[in-house]
Order: structure tokens, then sequence, then C-alpha cells
């Protein structure tokens, strides 16, 4: 049974640990700044318009270019190098005890 921890493992796709330190760099020097500008912009151009004043089209501007944003700033959210998941180790300790071989996909 684990107990306590920090910061979260390295994923088995990251590249290595060198590579792993790279994004945890970019993660922490180089916040989405940009796009959530944009978002910003957008969302103000919605609670600025009259319901019949534009189209939701003109509204968004381009839609390529705020999906984008929105999966860099999704992106930038859901990494996080310093969570520690007390409970999921614990739940594949359990599963890796009773030999059962989920406990290597979860």
């Amino acid at each position: 049974m684990c107990i306590g921890g920090s910061r979260a493992a390295p994923p088995e796709d990251c590249g290595g640990s060198w590579d792993y330190m790279g994004q945890v760099d970019h993660h922490r020097f180089e916040p989405p700044l940009e796009e959530l500008q944009l978002i910003a912009k957008v969302l103000k151009r919605f609670t600025k318009a009259k319901d019949h004043e534009k189209k939701v089209r003109d509204l968004i501007g381009a839609p390529d270019i705020l999906r984008e944003a929105l999966d860099r700033v999704k992106e930038y959210t859901e990494f996080r190098p310093n969570h520690f998941d007390r409970r999921k180790i614990n739940q594949r300790l359990r599963l890796y005890g009773e030999g059962n071989e989920e406990w290597m996909w979860e």
C-alpha cells in the first residue's frame, strides 16, 4: 500500500527523462498567454453582442484558430507534473497483488 509520494512520474511515451524535463520547463515558463488572450477576445465579443446583431460565425472569427487555442489551453491545464495520485497507485498495486494483468494498462 502506498501512503504518500510527490510529483508525477514521466509517462512512458515522453521520450526519456531529459525530454520530460524539457516538457516540464516548457510548461512552467511558456504558458499559453496568446491563446488565452484570443479566447478572452472571443468571449468579450459574445458578451457585448446583442442577440440579433451578428451571427455566431462572425463573433468567433476563424474557428480553426480558436479550436487550436482551446486545445493548447486544455493541453496546458491537463499537464500536471506535480500531481501524485496515491489512489490510482493503490488501485494498480491491488490489481498486481491479485495477479490481474490489468494493472499494466491502467
